[in-house]
């Protein structure tokens, strides 16, 4: 399976494990709630950029995404199936190429 990388994406990733990591809002932190992990949310604030919450908001929209586009995957069947699949061997090429220079880059990080 193909995967292509986004270097957008990428920095979405960052901040997608940051929120997972427990980086809240600052209007989490001062909901009221109780202290999780003898940490003090009332005190403990992070204030998230308007990049960041777009951010949020476009990792939220990925995944009410379904994982695989069944109208697609129709669509190569039959081209499949009729004999009029005809893949473009540079098109691949070119992103076989771009995944592992992405995937270097990932792996120097």
């Amino acid at each position: 399976m193909m995967k292509i990388i986004d270097n957008t994406l990428t920095e979405q990733a960052r901040y997608a494990r940051l929120a997972s990591k427990g980086i809240q809002s600052q209007q989490s932190a001062s909901s009221g709630k109780l202290p999780v992990n003898g940490v003090d949310e009332q005190n403990d604030k992070v204030m998230l950029s308007e990049m960041a919450r777009k951010m949020r908001q476009a990792i939220d929209s990925l995944h009410q995404l379904p994982d695989i586009r069944q109208d697609r995957v129709a669509s190569l069947r039959s081209s499949l199936e009729a004999g009029t699949y005809r893949p473009d061997p540079e098109r691949i090429a070119a992103k076989m190429l771009e995944e592992l220079r992405a995937n270097r880059l990932m792996a120097s990080e």
